[in-house]
């Protein structure tokens, strides 16, 4: 993901950055006036993360400012001695501490296990880097949702998903108005395209170009709009429900597909399926089996394809995916199949090969943050080679159960999920089905505030929350 040319030009870099220091100012004010709850000044920060200090980097974005501010709020509140973290989430915080220590160890004994192009000072420090950048800020956002777990439910969380959804839905409905009309790729970059998703922005053909609304990359906004479809189906808003699906097509995202795939397992197929935990393995063991059966057929998908190229609809929808099944567009695609499943060559290609040759890492992972310094042959032939060469950046895995196995260990994600799946008999059908289904949404999509968000409710429903066999979901919502 190279953002270099995230504008056409100048002006419209400085607009990007300031809207990214308004917009974070905006909700910020919003929920300390309980203009907001604390679910829509997440999920807006997160549908606006496209606006960013590109300057200074990608991930300077709305959401980071919304959530350092949040991580000093309770950082403060802690010193005083007015939060505690509980057993539970501390066990969460000091697992990756003592994944780091492991693999400090391990590099000491083997010194040629790890590449360090910056030194080897920069090795301890990127953990550290890592913990307060990313991770401690996920821990103030927990301390948040917590402090309101009395008045805020799976009912407020749903209708927060819905309305950033709408919101999200216009933006991408003027992006498209401002290229098929207008052919104007200045407006489209003020209404949130990214150059590098504009393609053939000066044509009206709709798959010249990659809708993405105010999120960093389409695919995260059809992601988002594949939490949100579900919701719009279960409250009967179908027409909400089909100009969401199109909208997803239009992000020419092949996770979105998955997603579908994924919602007809966990909320149709398997609804029935009482245990969350066999309902997500269940999900997914059924998604390896459809993506081996695609794998055995991969000939006759690409020759059908090849076939029909010029037509919209296959662009649309097989463009982007026929692309990783094909070798001949990259030599080294020929061996990215893993469980059938084709493995982006520049991402998670090249950590899967690294842990192929260090296994005996998988209990630990490679500690949080220390994908720089894996050697940089494992990159060799790809775009970001030159960058791993010399040290810059990290390794963006959206997959998220992988990449909470490499970053923290298979020790951690074991622990985290046997915790935050276990049997809760306090909600209804529907909010069961659709924890799985996030769960399951995680494993493919980068949508970690969702996630905890989900993980929280789950774990802090209480007894008292239904009463009179009246459910969760029909509980009157506080904007506290």
């Amino acid at each position: 993901m190279n953002f270099q040319y995230a504008a056409s030009n100048i002006f419209i870099e400085v607009y990007i950055e300031l809207m990214a220091l308004v917009v974070s100012i905006i909700i910020l004010l919003f929920y300390y006036r309980k203009k907001i709850n604390i679910f829509e000044a997440l999920l807006f920060g997160m549908a606006t993360n496209g606006l960013a200090l590109f300057s200074i980097g990608p991930t300077i974005s709305t959401i980071y400012f919304i959530t350092t501010a949040f991580f000093f709020d309770e950082a403060l509140l802690y010193i005083r001695g007015r939060t505690k973290i509980k057993k539970p989430f501390l066990i969460i915080l000091l697992l990756p501490l003592f994944s780091s220590i492991a693999v400090f160890f391990m590099a000491a004994i083997k010194p040629d296990l790890f590449f360090y192009p910056t030194g080897k000072f920069n090795f301890y420090l990127r953990p550290l880097y890592f913990y307060f950048k990313f991770y401690l800020p996920l821990f103030a956002i927990g301390s948040k949702i917590v402090k309101n777990k009395d008045s805020l439910n799976f009912a407020a969380f749903f209708d927060a998903v819905k309305k950033v959804c709408r919101w999200s839905i216009v933006i991408a409905l003027l992006q498209i108005i401002a290229i098929t009309i207008f052919h104007s790729t200045v407006i489209a970059q003020i209404m949130g395209s990214k150059i590098d998703y504009l393609g053939l922005g000066e044509s009206a053909d709709v798959t010249g170009f990659r809708v993405q609304a105010f999120f960093i990359e389409p695919k995260f906004f059809a992601s988002f709009l594949a939490v949100g479809i579900p919701l719009f189906i279960k409250d009967k808003e179908y027409k909400t429900s089909l100009l969401c699906f199109i909208l997803a097509i239009l992000t020419q995202s092949k996770t979105f597909y998955i997603n579908v795939i994924c919602a007809l397992l966990t909320l149709v197929l398997l609804r029935k399926l009482k245990n969350v935990r066999l309902k997500i393995l269940g999900t997914l063991a059924s998604i390896v089996v459809i993506f081996v059966g695609i794998a055995s057929i991969q000939n006759i998908i690409i020759d059908s394809y090849l076939e029909h190229q010029d037509n919209v609809i296959y662009k649309l929808i097989a463009d982007r995916a026929i692309a990783r099944y094909n070798p001949s567009d990259n030599q080294n695609k020929a061996n990215n199949m893993v469980l059938g499943m084709p493995l982006q060559a520049d991402l998670e290609l090249p950590i899967f090969t690294f842990f192929t040759d260090h296994v005996w890492l998988l209990p630990t992972g490679y500690g949080p943050g220390n994908s720089t310094f894996i050697d940089a042959n494992y990159f060799f032939g790809q775009p970001n080679y030159e960058r791993h060469l010399a040290g810059q950046g990290a390794t963006a895995i959206s997959m998220r159960w992988f990449f909470m196995v490499v970053e923290f260990g298979v020790i951690f994600f074991l622990v985290f999920f046997v915790m935050f799946t276990a049997k809760r008999k306090l909600l209804s059908n529907f909010e069961s089905n659709y924890f799985a289904y996030i769960w399951i949404c995680m494993f493919f999509s980068e949508i970690d505030i969702i996630f905890l968000i989900l993980i929280l409710l789950y774990y802090y429903t209480k007894k008292d929350s239904i009463k009179n066999n009246v459910v969760l979901s029909e509980i009157p919502i506080s904007n506290g």
